[in-house]
Order: C-alpha cells, then structure tokens, then sequence
C-alpha cells in the first residue's frame, strides 16, 4: 500500500505544469512553449538557396492572453505562423514573390488573404515583421530592419510550440539570371580622315645666276600666280623663294628673298592683289628639287613658288 502511495506521488509529480515558464514535462520529455532567444537564431533559416525566413515579432500590449488576440500569418491565402502578445516565431519560406497577411484568430474565418502585402524573399535573406493589435485585435504588419528587430526581441519570448508548413526541398530552384552577354558595339569604319592638300603653284619664273628681275618671257607666269590667288580669294598665299647652291648660305637667303619680293610686289602692282594675302620668303639653297651638280639641275632650282597653307 505504502509503494502504492509513492507511485502516485510520483507519477503527479512528472505531470506537473509549469505555468510561469510556459513548459510542459512529461517523463523525460519537456516542451517548451515559449523562451527568450536573440537574432542570431535566425541564421538557420539562410541554410538553403531556394528559401529565406520570415522573423514576426509581436510586442506586448497590456499582456493580451485571450485566444481571440492572437494573430494567424499567411503566405499565399496559406496559414504559416500564428504568434501570441509578447511573443515572436520564425519559419523558412520558398524565395520569390508572395502575399503576405494576418488576420485575428478571434474573427473565425477560413479566409487568409485579407489586405495582402506583396513581399519578394531573395534566397538565404531573413525578413522582420512587428505586429502591432488595436483595441479588437485586428494586426497591422510592418516591415522593419534587423536593428529594430534585435531592439524588440530583448522584451519577447520565442513562441516554441510553431510547427513549420514550408518544407524548403519543395521549394523550386531559383531561376538564376543568365549573366549578360557583352555585345562589342558595331563596328564603324570610318574612312581614313582626308588629308587636304595644300593648293601650291609652281611657277615657270627662273632666273639668271646671281639675279632677281623678271624676264619679259616669264610675264605669262605672274599672270597664272594671279589666277590662282583668285581661286581662292579668300586665302592667304606665301611666295617662296629659292636658289641653287652657288654662293654662301646667308648671301643665298637675301637672293631668294628679293626673288619672292619681286614676284609679290608684280601682283599687287599689276593684277591688284590685297598686299594682306602675299607674305613672301626666301629659303636660300635649302630646298632643291633638282641637282644642283648640272647646269640644267642649278637653273630648275632658281625658281619662285606660290603656296597656299593651311588656314
């Protein structure tokens, strides 16, 4: 009788409830309804590339303990989590877009889907949500960062007795963007740039060894240097001097000097040309275009030259 006695003591004693802590202890199985917990618990919900997590947080107000105040969760018009005042719950959802809603446990109905929010869930991201009640209980959902959220949870407890509807290897593979194809810009074959050719006028002028006059014969030539300039009437023209290579540097410098003087002052005097345009210089032996060892090579190289450079 007295073993009897001991038996019953000790089977009422292991089916003791513990309603400050919220656990359950049958035998050697204890449950827990709800603990403490920290943000760092969430990081199990990133384990899978087709998945995220949802964190709800719901703050307590006045110690709401009526079951009609508790807040039921869907995803997709699909019941996820309900939560309690004072408590939070988390579970893994399939990345992508879903709707996301909560409604009152107290207004008894099977639809989920009231006032949805479109919330888009990248793969291993963790989302936060408060839920905040009025007066009948009806949950507002707001989005919040995880700074908030760690704030929040130091005054909850983890709602433990959740069950988790999303099972992550259902979940479809993420469709992973293909990366982009780089596309070289159409190739354009521009024409190599035109090079413009610098007008220039050779004139048939030559002169005697050591001299600067123009011959009577060479009179036509003064004649085409005219016609030329006023080819381009709106450009300036160098006469160009030159001799062969009798005589010093220097002395030939002056020589082809006064060639290019003579030549510039007959067209102004004589065809009117605006002293502004001509500028006349003198190159001396520097710039032959023949050989100056023959007779014939020294006489093509006394000559005078109209150029017209680039403006």
């Amino acid at each position: 009788m007295q073993l009897k006695k001991i038996a019953q003591a000790f089977l009422a004693l292991v089916l003791t409830v513990s309603a400050h802590a919220e656990t359950v202890r049958v035998g050697n199985v204890v449950w827990n309804k709800s603990a403490s917990g920290s943000i760092d618990e969430f990081r199990n919900l990133t384990y899978d590339n087709r998945a995220g997590g949802m964190v709800f947080i719901r703050p307590s107000s006045n110690n709401q303990r009526a079951k009609e105040s508790s807040t039921n969760v869907a995803i997709d018009d699909r019941f996820l989590v309900s939560v309690q005042d004072g408590h939070y719950t988390s579970s893994a959802v399939c990345a992508g877009a879903v709707q996301l809603s909560a409604v009152s446990t107290g207004i008894h109905i099977n639809d989920l889907s009231a006032d949805p929010v479109l919330v888009t869930v990248q793969p291993r991201q963790v989302l936060y949500f408060m839920i905040s009640t009025d007066s009948d209980y009806r949950p507002i959902l707001q989005q919040v960062d995880a700074n908030t959220a760690r704030s929040l949870l130091q005054n909850t407890y983890r709602q433990g007795h959740q069950i988790s509807r999303v099972d992550v290897s259902n979940c479809p593979e993420p469709v992973i963007a293909p990366p982009p194809v780089y596309t070289p810009p159409p190739q354009v074959n521009n024409p190599p740039p035109v090079r413009e050719e610098v007008p220039t006028l050779r004139l048939d002028i030559h002169f005697d060894h050591d001299k600067h006059n123009i011959k009577p014969e060479f009179k036509g030539e003064i004649v085409k240097a005219a016609q030329f300039l006023a080819k381009y009437p709106g450009m300036d023209a160098i006469i160009e001097g030159h001799t062969d290579s009798n005589g010093t540097d220097q002395y030939n410098i002056g020589l082809s000097q006064r060639r290019a003087n003579t030549v510039r002052e007959a067209l102004i005097r004589d065809h009117g040309v605006n002293p502004s345009r001509l500028r006349a210089v003198g190159y001396g032996e520097s710039r032959p275009i023949a050989n100056n060892a023959t007779p014939e090579g020294r006489y093509t190289n006394r000559r005078v030259m109209v150029v017209i450079p680039p403006q």
